[in-house]
Protein backbone atom coordinates (compact mmCIF):
# COMPACT_ATOMS: atom_id res chain seq x y z
CA UNK A 1 0.00 0.00 0.00
CA UNK A 2 1.31 3.48 -0.91
CA UNK A 3 1.88 6.04 1.85
CA UNK A 4 3.17 9.59 2.02
CA UNK A 5 6.78 8.33 1.80
CA UNK A 6 6.01 6.69 -1.54
CA UNK A 7 4.82 9.88 -3.25
CA UNK A 8 6.67 10.59 -6.54
CA UNK A 9 8.77 13.64 -7.17
CA UNK A 10 7.05 16.92 -8.02
CA UNK A 11 6.09 17.59 -11.60
CA UNK A 12 9.02 19.97 -12.16
CA UNK A 13 11.61 17.22 -11.58
CA UNK A 14 12.71 14.49 -13.95
CA UNK A 15 10.64 11.35 -13.82
CA UNK A 16 13.13 9.12 -15.61
CA UNK A 17 16.40 8.97 -17.50
CA UNK A 18 17.14 11.86 -19.83
CA UNK A 19 18.01 11.73 -23.48
CA UNK A 20 21.59 12.13 -24.68
CA UNK A 21 20.57 15.61 -25.67
CA UNK A 22 19.84 16.61 -22.04
CA UNK A 23 16.03 16.46 -22.25
CA UNK A 24 13.52 13.97 -20.80
CA UNK A 25 11.92 11.40 -23.01
CA UNK A 26 8.79 13.20 -24.23
CA UNK A 27 6.63 10.05 -24.39
CA UNK A 28 7.39 8.92 -20.81
CA UNK A 29 6.69 12.38 -19.45
CA UNK A 30 3.40 12.53 -21.28
CA UNK A 31 2.28 9.17 -19.88
CA UNK A 32 3.35 9.74 -16.31
CA UNK A 33 2.14 13.30 -15.88
CA UNK A 34 -1.57 12.54 -15.37
CA UNK A 35 -0.80 9.70 -12.96
CA UNK A 36 1.58 11.94 -11.04
CA UNK A 37 -1.07 14.61 -10.66
CA UNK A 38 -3.59 12.09 -9.37
CA UNK A 39 -1.09 10.50 -7.00
CA UNK A 40 0.10 13.83 -5.62
CA UNK A 41 -3.46 14.95 -5.05
CA UNK A 42 -4.23 11.72 -3.26
CA UNK A 43 -1.11 11.78 -1.11
CA UNK A 44 -1.49 15.46 -0.31
CA UNK A 45 -5.12 14.82 0.71
CA UNK A 46 -4.19 12.08 3.19
CA UNK A 47 -5.45 9.21 1.02
CA UNK A 48 -3.78 5.81 0.66
CA UNK A 49 -3.97 2.86 -1.69
CA UNK A 50 -4.38 -0.81 -1.04
CA UNK A 51 -2.21 -3.59 -2.43
CA UNK A 52 -4.35 -3.81 -5.55
CA UNK A 53 -3.81 -0.15 -6.31
CA UNK A 54 -7.31 0.93 -5.46
CA UNK A 55 -7.85 4.07 -3.46
CA UNK A 56 -8.75 3.40 0.15
CA UNK A 57 -11.92 5.29 1.02
CA UNK A 58 -13.23 6.09 4.50
CA UNK A 59 -16.49 4.21 4.95
CA UNK A 60 -19.54 6.46 5.39
CA UNK A 61 -20.70 7.12 8.95
CA UNK A 62 -23.91 5.15 9.50
CA UNK A 63 -26.99 7.25 10.14
CA UNK A 64 -28.23 7.36 13.73
CA UNK A 65 -31.09 4.89 14.27
CA UNK A 66 -34.54 6.39 14.34
CA UNK A 67 -35.92 6.12 17.89
CA UNK A 68 -39.01 3.93 18.12
CA UNK A 69 -42.32 5.71 18.30
CA UNK A 70 -43.89 5.09 21.72
CA UNK A 71 -47.66 4.83 21.61
CA UNK A 72 -49.47 7.13 24.03
CA UNK A 73 -50.87 5.36 27.08
CA UNK A 74 -54.67 5.00 26.98
CA UNK A 75 -56.63 7.45 29.11
CA UNK A 76 -57.24 6.29 32.69
CA UNK A 77 -58.79 9.12 34.72
CA UNK A 78 -59.01 7.25 38.01
CA UNK A 79 -55.53 5.67 37.66
CA UNK A 80 -56.76 2.18 38.54
CA UNK A 81 -55.05 0.45 35.63
CA UNK A 82 -58.26 -0.01 33.64
CA UNK A 83 -58.43 2.19 30.50
CA UNK A 84 -61.42 4.53 30.43
CA UNK A 85 -62.68 2.77 27.29
CA UNK A 86 -63.11 -0.46 29.31
CA UNK A 87 -63.84 1.08 32.72
CA UNK A 88 -67.45 0.87 33.89
CA UNK A 89 -66.63 3.33 36.70
CA UNK A 90 -64.12 5.71 35.02
CA UNK A 91 -64.38 8.32 37.77
CA UNK A 92 -63.93 5.89 40.66
CA UNK A 93 -60.85 3.76 41.21
CA UNK A 94 -61.70 0.08 41.22
CA UNK A 95 -60.51 -3.37 40.26
CA UNK A 96 -60.04 -5.02 36.86
CA UNK A 97 -61.45 -8.24 38.33
CA UNK A 98 -64.62 -6.72 39.82
CA UNK A 99 -68.01 -7.87 38.53
CA UNK A 100 -68.24 -4.45 36.90
CA UNK A 101 -64.78 -3.96 35.41
CA UNK A 102 -62.97 -0.97 36.87
CA UNK A 103 -65.49 -0.51 39.69
CA UNK A 104 -64.77 -1.00 43.40
CA UNK A 105 -65.20 -4.54 44.65
CA UNK A 106 -68.63 -4.87 46.20
CA UNK A 107 -68.54 -5.48 49.94
CA UNK A 108 -70.39 -8.51 51.24
CA UNK A 109 -71.98 -6.26 53.85
CA UNK A 110 -71.91 -2.51 54.31
CA UNK A 111 -73.64 0.26 56.21
CA UNK A 112 -76.30 1.86 54.00
CA UNK A 113 -78.50 4.42 55.74
CA UNK A 114 -80.11 2.66 58.69
CA UNK A 115 -79.53 -0.84 57.31
CA UNK A 116 -76.58 -3.16 57.22
CA UNK A 117 -76.93 -4.10 53.58
CA UNK A 118 -75.92 -7.64 52.69
CA UNK A 119 -74.77 -8.37 49.13
CA UNK A 120 -75.36 -12.06 48.91
CA UNK A 121 -77.58 -14.69 50.43
CA UNK A 122 -77.51 -16.11 53.94
CA UNK A 123 -78.31 -19.75 53.39
CA UNK A 124 -79.81 -22.39 55.66
CA UNK A 125 -80.27 -26.09 55.37
CA UNK A 126 -83.59 -27.08 53.86
CA UNK A 127 -86.46 -26.74 56.35
CA UNK A 128 -84.36 -25.86 59.40
CA UNK A 129 -82.36 -23.06 61.00
CA UNK A 130 -78.86 -24.46 60.59
CA UNK A 131 -76.55 -22.01 58.82
CA UNK A 132 -74.59 -23.09 55.77
CA UNK A 133 -70.76 -22.96 55.86
CA UNK A 134 -70.93 -20.67 52.80
CA UNK A 135 -72.44 -17.98 55.08
CA UNK A 136 -69.20 -17.41 56.97
CA UNK A 137 -67.78 -14.60 54.78
CA UNK A 138 -71.04 -12.62 54.95
CA UNK A 139 -71.44 -13.09 58.70
CA UNK A 140 -67.80 -12.14 59.22
CA UNK A 141 -68.40 -8.89 57.36
CA UNK A 142 -71.64 -8.07 59.22
CA UNK A 143 -69.81 -8.60 62.51
CA UNK A 144 -66.96 -6.40 61.29
CA UNK A 145 -69.37 -3.58 60.45
CA UNK A 146 -70.98 -3.74 63.89
CA UNK A 147 -67.67 -3.92 65.75
CA UNK A 148 -66.31 -1.00 63.70
CA UNK A 149 -69.40 1.16 64.25
CA UNK A 150 -69.93 1.04 67.99
CA UNK A 151 -72.53 3.81 67.67
CA UNK A 152 -74.86 1.21 66.13
CA UNK A 153 -76.52 0.24 69.38
CA UNK A 154 -79.40 -2.08 68.42
CA UNK A 155 -79.94 -4.11 65.25
CA UNK A 156 -83.00 -6.22 64.51
CA UNK A 157 -82.11 -9.40 62.64
CA UNK A 158 -85.20 -10.20 60.55
CA UNK A 159 -86.00 -13.62 59.10
CA UNK A 160 -88.40 -13.85 56.13
CA UNK A 161 -89.86 -16.75 54.15
CA UNK A 162 -91.81 -17.26 50.95
CA UNK A 163 -95.49 -18.18 51.08
CA UNK A 164 -94.96 -21.89 50.50
CA UNK A 165 -95.84 -24.17 53.41
CA UNK A 166 -97.80 -23.49 56.57
CA UNK A 167 -97.89 -19.82 57.59
CA UNK A 168 -97.42 -20.48 61.32
CA UNK A 169 -94.56 -22.89 60.70
CA UNK A 170 -92.91 -20.30 58.52
CA UNK A 171 -93.06 -17.80 61.38
CA UNK A 172 -91.40 -20.30 63.71
CA UNK A 173 -88.80 -21.21 61.08
CA UNK A 174 -87.87 -17.61 60.31
CA UNK A 175 -87.70 -16.75 64.00
CA UNK A 176 -85.31 -19.65 64.62
CA UNK A 177 -83.21 -18.67 61.64
CA UNK A 178 -82.91 -15.09 62.90
CA UNK A 179 -81.80 -16.47 66.28
CA UNK A 180 -79.15 -18.60 64.54
CA UNK A 181 -77.76 -15.49 62.87
CA UNK A 182 -77.71 -13.62 66.20
CA UNK A 183 -75.80 -16.50 67.80
CA UNK A 184 -73.30 -16.53 64.92
CA UNK A 185 -72.65 -12.79 65.30
CA UNK A 186 -72.19 -13.12 69.06
CA UNK A 187 -69.58 -15.82 68.43
CA UNK A 188 -67.80 -13.31 66.21
CA UNK A 189 -67.55 -10.75 68.99
CA UNK A 190 -70.74 -8.69 68.66
CA UNK A 191 -72.39 -7.93 72.01
CA UNK A 192 -75.66 -9.83 72.40
CA UNK A 193 -77.49 -6.82 73.86
CA UNK A 194 -77.03 -5.06 70.50
CA UNK A 195 -78.99 -7.73 68.62
CA UNK A 196 -82.70 -8.61 68.47
CA UNK A 197 -84.07 -11.60 66.53
CA UNK A 198 -87.47 -11.45 64.80
CA UNK A 199 -89.20 -13.86 62.43
CA UNK A 200 -91.90 -12.51 60.10
CA UNK A 201 -92.67 -15.69 58.18
CA UNK A 202 -94.23 -15.11 54.78
CA UNK A 203 -96.04 -11.90 55.72
CA UNK A 204 -93.58 -9.29 54.41
CA UNK A 205 -92.63 -10.22 50.82
CA UNK A 206 -90.62 -7.80 48.74
CA UNK A 207 -91.60 -9.42 45.44
CA UNK A 208 -95.12 -10.53 44.63
CA UNK A 209 -95.84 -13.65 42.61
CA UNK A 210 -95.61 -17.40 42.72
CA UNK A 211 -92.49 -17.86 40.62
CA UNK A 212 -89.24 -19.51 41.74
CA UNK A 213 -87.52 -16.12 41.41
CA UNK A 214 -90.07 -14.48 43.73
CA UNK A 215 -89.72 -17.28 46.27
CA UNK A 216 -85.93 -16.93 46.21
CA UNK A 217 -86.10 -13.16 46.68
CA UNK A 218 -88.54 -13.37 49.58
CA UNK A 219 -86.47 -15.92 51.52
CA UNK A 220 -84.02 -13.59 53.17
CA UNK A 221 -82.37 -12.18 56.29
CA UNK A 222 -82.23 -8.42 56.83
CA UNK A 223 -80.42 -6.25 59.36
CA UNK A 224 -82.36 -3.14 60.45
CA UNK A 225 -80.73 -0.57 62.76
CA UNK A 226 -83.18 0.37 65.52
CA UNK A 227 -80.95 2.60 67.61
CA UNK A 228 -78.02 4.63 66.38
CA UNK A 229 -75.94 7.23 68.18
CA UNK A 230 -78.09 7.13 71.28
CA UNK A 231 -81.34 7.75 69.39
CA UNK A 232 -84.04 5.50 67.90
CA UNK A 233 -84.02 5.47 64.11
CA UNK A 234 -86.99 5.91 61.82
CA UNK A 235 -86.42 2.60 60.10
CA UNK A 236 -89.55 0.50 59.51
CA UNK A 237 -89.45 -3.09 60.71
CA UNK A 238 -91.96 -5.81 59.96
CA UNK A 239 -95.03 -4.89 57.97
CA UNK A 240 -98.74 -4.24 58.41
CA UNK A 241 -99.68 -7.76 57.31
CA UNK A 242 -97.40 -9.25 59.95
CA UNK A 243 -98.79 -6.91 62.61
CA UNK A 244 -102.36 -7.98 61.75
CA UNK A 245 -101.23 -11.58 62.12
CA UNK A 246 -100.01 -10.78 65.61
CA UNK A 247 -96.30 -10.49 64.81
CA UNK A 248 -95.09 -7.20 66.19
CA UNK A 249 -91.69 -5.55 65.70
CA UNK A 250 -89.25 -5.51 68.60
CA UNK A 251 -89.61 -2.74 71.17
CA UNK A 252 -86.61 -0.82 72.52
Amino acid sequence: MFTFGDCPAPIGRSLGPTSPFGDEFPMRKALLLPFTCLLLAACGGGASFNAGGALNQTPPVPAAPTPPVTAAAPADKDSDGVPDADDQCPDQAGSPTAAKKGCPEQQLAELVGEDIKVHGKILFEQGNAKLDAADDPILDKVAEVMKTHKDIEVVEVEGHADHQGDAKQNVTLTSNRAKSVVDALVKRGVEKNRLVAAGYGEYCPIEQGDTPAAHETNRRVEFKILKHGGKPTSVVTGCDTATKAGIKPAKL
